[in-house]
């Protein structure tokens, strides 16, 4: 009966030790993934619109890398699908070093394709940190 109760409680503090470590990593992800909301940030320097092609200049002002594939696209509240038939990205200038990574103090260029009318319209930009910047504009 003794053994049966020393087993039960080697295998309690086990799978409780199991679970403290599992807390521990999982708090520390938390952290660290406030830490990368606190330190990301963008700015929408200019759009533009011409020939239904919509471009859009944006810095990374954070103190973070960001990735340009989990970039998210609105424009006037509609999310722009992430593929090269809707968009493109590209770093400017070019990036050699990190050609997949919009780093701080990068600019990118987003060609966003779609027919906009005359009038007040807006466009958003979400990063995966939930950071974003939003830019009203007017066409004639």
């Amino acid at each position: 009966m003794e053994q049966l109760l020393f087993i039960a409680l080697v295998g309690f503090f086990s799978i409780s030790k199991a679970i403290a470590l599992d807390n521990k990593t999982s708090l520390a992800l938390k952290e660290q993934t406030a830490m990368d909301k606190l330190s990301s940030g963008i700015t929408i320097d200019s759009v533009s619109y011409q020939a239904n092609n919509l471009t859009i200049i944006v810095n990374n002002t954070g103190k973070i890398k960001l990735k340009l594939e989990e970039l998210d696209v609105y424009v006037d509240g509609s999310r722009i699908p992430r593929d090269q038939t809707n968009r493109t990205i590209r770093i400017t200038p070019r990036d050699f070093l990190n050609p997949t990574l919009w780093d701080p103090d990068e600019s990118i260029e987003i060609d966003v394709y779609t027919t906009l009318g005359s009038g007040t319209h807006s466009t958003t930009l979400l990063t995966e940190y939930s950071t974003s910047d939003t830019k009203v504009f007017d066409l004639a």
